[in-house]
């Protein structure tokens, strides 16, 4: 009796410490996924486009393939210069955005993208490094005979004219060196077949920011009739300038009287 008592109870004895060890491997696979899962949602990340930026020049580009299946990037829409755009930030990035590098382009050849989102369009869209100014907001010149200074300094004053109602990126941060806070640091894209930016200083007086799109077009149909005007006082009507001019002072107003003066 005793024999058979101590069988069944060595064979209990048995019996619980297999079913322990199945618990605890039970345990340690929860507590692997568990890890898993929580390594996985501490990695993701999500983006949201809170950095100003604004266009100045290029296309939207849709990040599509090729008939391999590689990325490849693919020009949508002409983009407005002077157009607002949020951008993606990433401070792990030299430019402190969301970029692409060595991109493959519709055409040939590959180049460097930054990612943007359009409220024009309601979507994201990817453009050349160049054609975008992050941390910046609109600015323009609507006098004639502004000088680009090369420092923000009275005595670093420049040789290239900005022409009136010329678009351009004007950056959040103050320029370095300003003691006086008298500058904006600007930049602008050249349009005459080369990819290439003017980086500078305007003095703040003369630089006006977030102007209505309208007015600036109307500013520059204004001043490329006057130039008609001067090589031909006749070719031009005056209901016409008088209606442009009206037109500009209508949005000028609605920028809060800054450039209401008007042109003549």
């Amino acid at each position: 009796m005793k024999k058979l008592f101590l069988s069944f109870l060595i064979l209990c004895l048995f019996a619980a410490l297999i079913t322990g060890c199945k618990k605890d491997k039970a345990s340690d696979n929860t507590a692997t996924a568990v890890t898993e899962e929580t390594e996985t949602t501490a990695v993701k990340v999500v983006q949201t486009p809170d950095v100003n930026g604004i266009m100045i020049s290029g296309w939207y580009y849709s990040l599509g393939e090729d008939k391999d299946g590689n990325e490849l990037m693919v020009a949508e829409f002409e983009a407005k210069v002077g157009t607002p755009v949020k951008l993606y930030s990433d401070s792990n990035e030299e430019l402190g955005v969301v970029t692409k590098k060595d991109a493959a382009v519709d055409g040939g050849g590959t180049r460097d993208f930054v990612k943007v989102f359009s409220e024009d369009f309601d979507q994201d869209f990817w453009v050349r490094d160049y054609a975008v100014v992050p941390f910046s907001t609109g600015g323009v010149v609507t006098e004639e005979n502004i000088f680009l200074y090369t420092k923000p300094d009275l005595a670093s004053i420049g040789t290239r004219v900005v022409e009136p109602f010329s678009i351009f990126a004007v950056f959040d941060e103050a320029p370095e060196g300003d003691k006086d806070g008298r500058f904006y640091k600007i930049r602008y894209y050249i349009n005459d077949g080369k990819t290439y930016t003017v980086n500078g200083y305007l003095l703040k007086k003369n630089v006006e920011t977030n102007v209505p799109y309208e007015m600036i077009q109307c500013g520059k149909r204004i001043e490329a009739l006057k130039e008609e005007i001067a090589k031909d006082e006749n070719s031009v009507d005056s209901y016409v300038m008088d209606e442009l001019n009206e037109i500009y002072t209508y949005y000028a107003d609605k920028y809060n009287g800054s450039a209401s003066k008007g042109i003549n």
